[in-house]
């Protein structure tokens, strides 16, 4: 993930393609692999990879983060809300402070408060009515 750091986001695709070569079972390398992905705009394949790692481990935490945040970007607040609670549940270390849009997502958190050892930050903005 250096040559990501380093803005090198071909570089570290390939590296990422490696560690899963050498190790298809290691979720790692997926979640890293989908990182890149997604800085590359390449969601769908962000997508596949952040599920494939949390299939290989569902008590990934960081996984269901970045998924959260994904599906954040692309405006499933709903879906992202809930990969944020389930990384929150696994990790009560994540700080995330969110923003949550429209009416169904309103619902959704007046219905489906944060785990009371959660340490996320809950900010509901922007409220639409359809």
């Amino acid at each position: 993930m250096f040559k990501k750091a380093k803005g090198d986001l071909d570089g570290a695709l390939a590296d990422c393609e490696k560690t899963i070569k050498l190790d298809p079972g290691e979720p790692g390398g997926y979640l890293n692999r989908g990182l890149v992905m997604y800085a590359k705009g390449d969601l769908d394949g962000a997508l596949a990879d952040f599920n494939k790692a949390i299939e290989l481990n569902p008590k990934n935490a960081w996984a269901y983060y970045t998924r959260g945040c994904l599906h954040y970007d692309t405006r499933e607040f709903t879906t992202a809300l809930g990969d944020f609670r389930k990384g929150c549940e696994l990790d009560p270390s994540l700080d995330t402070p969110i923003s949550v849009s429209g009416s169904s997502e309103r619902a959704s958190v007046k219905q489906n408060p944060p785990p009371a050892n959660c340490g996320l930050i809950w900010t509901i903005v922007n409220w639409q009515t359809g």
